[in-house]
C-alpha cells in the first residue's frame, strides 16, 4: 500500500509538497518557539540575577543581642541560609555595632547632640583617605583606635595632618566619657554595594532625622569580642548564588521566604529584612508576559497554518476525486479509503515530526547570534526531549488537518451530493448567525485587551501566582478568524458591485 500512496503523492506533487512544506515550517516554529521560551526564559532570569538586580535577593539578618550570643546567632543565620536557599553557595558577612554615643561640640539648647556609632567594618569595603586603620583591640593606655568618614572628621574639626588625634565620646546612658584615638579616614569603596545595608547608615556618613547621626567609626572586630567595647547588636548578609536558577526553584524560594522569616524572629529573636520575594515575582510576572506574547504568535501562526493546510488538502482531495470513484466501483471500502488518505497524511507529515527537532537547535544559535539577542547569552541550546513530543503532536494535528477533507468527502452517500449538501452545510451555518457570533466574541476579547492594564496576557493563578491569560492569549486570533468571516460574509454583496 505504501508504493501505492507514493505514486499517488508523485502524480500531484506540486500540492503534496506544499502540504509537507507546510506542516514542516509549522511544526518547526512551533517546537522552535516552545525551545526558545525556554532558553530565553532561563537566559533573563540569569540576567537579572547576575546585574543591578541581583542585591535585591539579599537578605539582612538583624538582632540587639551581646557577644556572648554570637555562636548562637551565628547557627541560627546558617540554618536560616540553608533552608531558604538549599544547597546553594551563601556568602555571609557580620558586621557588630556599639550602641550611639554623643560627638563632642557644643550643640544648641533644645536640641539633641549630634550622635555616632562605632562598627566593625570589613577592611576590604573601605579606601583609606588618610592616616591608617586602626589596629586590633585597644591599646595599651586603654584606648580605643578607629577610623573616621571624611563627613565626621570635618564634624570634628579634625584635619587629615592632626592624625592621629584623641577624641571624648559622651555615654548617652550616663556611663563614664568613651575616649578613642582616630587614627585614620576612610570612605565607603561602593556605597551601593549590598554590604552597606549592614551600616545604619547606609554608607552615607551621616543621616538627619530626629537626631544627626554621623558615621560609622570604624574599629577592629576585636574590640567587641575581647570586651573592650559592649556589642549592642549585630548584623548578617546573605548573598546567595543564584547562578543557574532555574523558575521552578525561583518560586519554591519565593514560597519559602515569607514562612522561614517569621519562624526565624520566633526561635531565635532575629529580624530579617529582604526584597527577594518581591524579586522573585517580579521575575516570574515578566516570565508570564513573555510566555504570554510568544503564546499570541503561535496561535496565529497556527490558525494561519491549519488554514493553509485545510485549502491544500481540499484541492488534493478535488484532484483525486476522479481515483477516488474508480477505487469504490472497484470494491474500495469507505475504511481502505480512509487508510489510504491518512497513510498519506502521515507520510506528508512525519519529516516534520523527525526534522523540526533538529533545525530547533540551529535556529536558536542563529537567533543567539543576531539581532538584539546577540547581547544575551542563551546558554544551552540543544533543546530538550520535550521538543520530540510537541514537534509530534504538531505532526498529529497537521495529520488530522489534512485527512479531514477526505473524511467528510467519504462520508457522504456520494461525491455529487456533496456539493450541495457542503454549500447547504455553509448556508445553514450563514443563516443560524455563527459567523456574527465569533465576531462579537472577537470583539469583546478585542474590548478587554483594550481595557487591559498592559502586564502582557497575566491573570491571577493559582495561590495568587501569575497565569497566562487565554482570553487575551486568543483575541488577536479571534480577530483574525473574525475578520476572514466576515469577508466572506461580504463577498457576494461586493461581488455585483465589483462586476458593474
Amino acid at each position: 500500500m505504501i508504493g501505492f500512496v507514493v505514486r499517488r503523492l508523485r502524480g500531484r506533487w506540486p500540492l503534496a509538497a506544499a502540504v509537507l512544506l507546510t506542516a514542516l515550517i509549522t511544526t518547526t516554529v512551533l517546537t522552535a518557539l516552545l525551545a526558545f521560551t525556554r532558553t530565553v526564559g532561563e537566559a533573563g532570569l540569569r540576567q537579572a540575577l547576575q546585574g543591578p538586580g541581583r542585591a535585591r535577593s539579599a537578605v539582612v539578618v538583624t538582632g540587639d543581642r551581646p557577644q556572648s550570643a554570637r555562636a548562637k546567632d551565628d547557627r541560627a543565620v546558617r540554618t536560616f541560609a540553608a533552608d531558604l536557599f538549599g544547597d546553594r553557595r551563601v556568602g555571609i558577612e557580620s558586621l557588630a555595632r556599639s550602641r550611639s554615643y554623643g560627638l563632642p561640640g557644643e550643640h544648641a539648647p533644645g536640641k539633641d547632640a549630634d550622635l555616632t556609632v562605632l562598627a566593625a567594618l570589613d577592611p576590604g569595603r573601605v579606601r583609606l583617605v588618610a592616616g591608617r586603620l586602626p589596629k586590633p583591640a585597644a591599646g595599651a593606655d586603654g584606648r580605643i583606635q578607629l577610623a573616621v568618614p571624611q563627613t565626621t572628621l570635618a564634624r570634628l574639626g579634625l584635619t587629615a595632618g592632626a592624625l592621629p588625634a584623641e577624641v571624648r565620646l559622651d555615654d548617652r546612658f550616663g556611663g563614664p566619657p568613651l575616649t578613642v584615638l582616630v587614627t585614620g579616614v576612610y570612605r565607603a569603596a561602593e556605597p551601593d554595594a549590598p554590604y552597606w545595608r549592614l551600616d545604619p547608615l547606609g554608607g552615607r556618613e551621616m543621616r538627619v532625622g530626629a537626631f544627626t547621626t554621623y558615621g560609622p567609626l570604624l574599629v577592629d572586630d576585636s574590640v567587641f569580642t575581647s570586651g573592650g567595647l559592649p556589642q549592642n547588636g549585630r548584623s548578617s548578609l546573605l548573598t546567595p548564588d543564584l547562578d543557574g536558577l532555574r523558575p521552578a526553584e525561583a518560586a519554591a524560594m519565593r514560597e519559602r521566604a515569607t514562612g522561614l522569616q517569621a519562624g526565624l524572629q520566633t526561635s531565635s529573636a532575629l529580624q530579617s529584612q529582604t526584597e527577594l520575594p518581591e524579586f522573585l515575582a517580579a521575575l516570574e510576572s515578566g516570565q508570564v508576559v513573555a510566555r504570554s506574547s510568544l503564546l499570541v504568535g503561535a496561535l496565529q501562526l497556527a490558525v494561519l497554518a491549519s488554514a493553509a493546510l485545510l485549502l491544500v488538502a481540499h484541492l488534493l482531495t478535488e484532484r483525486q476525486e476522479f481515483e477516488r470513484v474508480l477505487l469504490t466501483a472497484r470494491g474500495a471500502s469507505r475504511r481502505r479509503l480512509g487508510a489510504l488518505t491518512a497513510t498519506e497524511s502521515v507520510l506528508l507529515a512525519l519529516p516534520a515530526a523527525v526534522l523540526a527537532p533538529l533545525f530547533t537547535p540551529p535556529l536558536l544559535g542563529l537567533l543567539g547570534r543576531v539581532g538584539p539577542l546577540a547581547r544575551v547569552p542563551l546558554g544551552d541550546t540543544s533543546g530538550t526531549w520535550l521538543l520530540w513530543p510537541v514537534a509530534a503532536g504538531c505532526a498529529l494535528v497537521c495529520v488530522l488537518l489534512t485527512t479531514l477533507p477526505s473524511v467528510l468527502r467519504g462520508a457522504t452517500a456520494g461525491a455529487l451530493r456533496l456539493a450541495g449538501r457542503r454549500q447547504a452545510l455553509v448556508g445553514s451555518a450563514a443563516r443560524s448567525g455563527a459567523d456574527l457570533a465569533l465576531v462579537a466574541l472577537a470583539f469583546l476579547a478585542y474590548r478587554q485587551l483594550d481595557r487591559y492594564s498592559g502586564e502582557g496576557g497575566v491573570a491571577a493563578g493559582g495561590a495568587g501566582r501569575p497565569g497566562v491569560d487565554l482570553v487575551l492569549v486568543a483575541a488577536l486570533a479571534l480577530a483574525l478568524c473574525a475578520g476572514t468571516l466576515l469577508v466572506l460574509r461580504l463577498l457576494p454583496f461586493a461581488a455585483p458591485a465589483g462586476r458593474r
